[in-house]
């Protein structure tokens, strides 16, 4: 449904995202995680084609956006981050109006916002004033208005941000409700409710990707790498540094902050790599009672990345 491929865009001598590659198929709800300033929103922009790249492709559903933009547009809907109401426009006339902007005839628009009124949970609000509206029914109407033509492909700027405890769980329930019918693309910093809503996850850090993978493998067994929990009973003075150079370890930390002899040990994902830091750790007299593999969670696994990426 979406390939993009080396996407990248500069402002002046800023350079906002650089050599971006992922794809999603058709049906998929993915995450485009990463902090504030990683260039998500840029990315989005660029390919709503709110923004035009210094290069890269990206192909929508079959159509090239750059060559082929209003073909390539008719298949996408966008709410941003920041969406511009009219607060003495009436929700019904402002869905009807945004419609009329994809193109849609009178009776498509009718059934389009008949559609959307009730997806969205907006037909109490339908002719209420835009202006006097919560904020989470203003995100509602925002969404609405995304979906308004039926489109293949819906890009989410931070859905939920600014909304209370309740509105983010009823806007999550929303988007789940999507799935199937539309592919989705959603932006946030929040693991939690990308963990709550996607199946895959494209990692930003400074404008690349860090890493792009499905979500149970990135809480599981991440990558090409695993963790695992290391508890000594006189672990030396100088463990980190012995552990940094045995073969197949990568990184050597502090299991919890103030609590001795119990270390996380990131190891290449390598038949015996186990074995040998036993038996390392049994012939230097360091007491061991425990080596397991752990489980990360996905901000463990996103701050690694970002680590690693440093």
């Amino acid at each position: 449904m979406l390939e993009v491929e080396g996407l990248t865009k500069r402002f002046g001598t800023v350079t906002a995202l650089e050599d971006v590659s992922f794809s999603i198929a058709e049906g998929e709800v993915v995450g485009l995680l990463g902090e504030n300033g990683a260039g998500k929103t840029t990315t989005l922009r660029l390919l709503a084609g709110s923004l035009y790249p210094t290069a890269g492709r990206v192909v929508i559903g079959g159509r090239n956006l750059f060559r082929e933009p209003l073909a390539a547009k008719r298949k996408v809907g966008y709410l941003p981050e920041q969406l511009p109401l009219d607060p003495g426009m009436r929700v019904r006339r402002f869905l009807d109006y945004v419609g009329r902007l994809k193109g849609l005839g009178r009776r498509d628009r009718g059934e389009g916002v008949r559609h959307v009124l009730s997806v969205c949970g907006l037909e109490d609000a339908a002719d209420r004033n835009l202006g006097v509206l919560s904020r989470g029914m203003k995100t509602r109407v925002g969404l609405a208005q995304a979906l308004v033509h039926n489109p293949e492909l819906v890009l989410l700027d931070e859905p939920t941000a600014g909304l209370d405890p309740q509105q983010v769980l009823n806007m999550r329930e929303l988007i789940l409700s999507l799935a199937g019918h539309h592919t989705i693309l959603f932006s946030s910093h929040n693991l939690g409710e990308v963990s709550e809503c996607c199946n895959r996850v494209v990692l930003l850090k400074e404008g690349h990707v860090a890493a792009e993978d499905a979500l149970a493998s990135l809480e599981g067994r991440a990558g090409d790498t695993r963790v695992l929990r290391l508890r000594l009973a006189h672990p030396p003075e100088d463990l980190y540094d012995v552990l940094g150079t045995l073969h197949d370890v990568t990184h050597a930390e502090p299991f919890e902050a103030d609590v001795d002899g119990v270390v996380r040990v990131t190891v290449l994902a390598v038949e015996g790599v186990r074995e040998r830091i036993a038996t390392e750790a049994v012939e230097r007299g360091w007491g061991l009672t425990e080596l397991a593999e752990v489980s990360e969670s996905l901000a463990e696994v996103f701050h690694r990345k970002v680590a690693e990426e440093e």
